[in-house]
């Protein structure tokens, strides 16, 4: 009688978690085109990770940035991890992944956005997905200076 009453709970477990992965993979994420404003703060974490050929020698490093992200009204509203390998003097490959919660200008959820890094000089990424309130995210992001902040304005499409 033991054995039946488990396989009827695993049976039922496994239907429940079936039928949610089903609502979760229509679930639409923001709704029309939406603009959200980011500030980055205090930097958590800053590291470079070297990258070597076989042979031992240096090619490069890959550095990694994790900090606070604000909200436009200056409230903490979730984090950022950057990657980037090195500058080449033209610029670097970055990915952000921005980590946010639920807030009067933010829903719950990530975006990531991709592109070419200058230094906050007015450069435009593009937003390549998100999860949560952004899943199927699309878009573009502009990283600015602003009275010496860091602003990222990431616009949904």
């Amino acid at each position: 009688m033991r054995s039946r009453m488990h396989s009827a709970t695993i049976g039922v477990l496994v239907a429940a978690l079936l039928l949610s992965g089903l609502f979760v993979g229509v679930s639409q994420g923001v709704t029309g085109p939406t603009t959200v404003r980011l500030t980055f703060g205090e930097l958590l974490v800053e590291r470079d990770y070297p990258l070597r050929e076989r042979q031992g020698d240096r090619t490069g490093a890959i550095s990694f940035f994790k900090g606070r992200l604000e909200d436009a009204d200056g409230t903490e509203i979730g984090r950022h991890r950057s990657e980037c390998p090195d500058a080449d003097g033209v610029g670097s490959w970055c990915t952000h992944t921005l980590v946010l919660h639920d807030g009067p200008h933010t829903e719950a959820g990530t975006i990531t956005v991709t592109g070419l890094f200058k230094g906050f000089n007015g450069e435009e990424y593009a937003v390549v997905g998100g999860t949560g309130g952004y899943a199927g995210a699309n878009g573009t992001a502009t990283a600015t200076v602003e009275n010496d902040e860091f602003i990222l304005t990431v616009d949904l499409t």
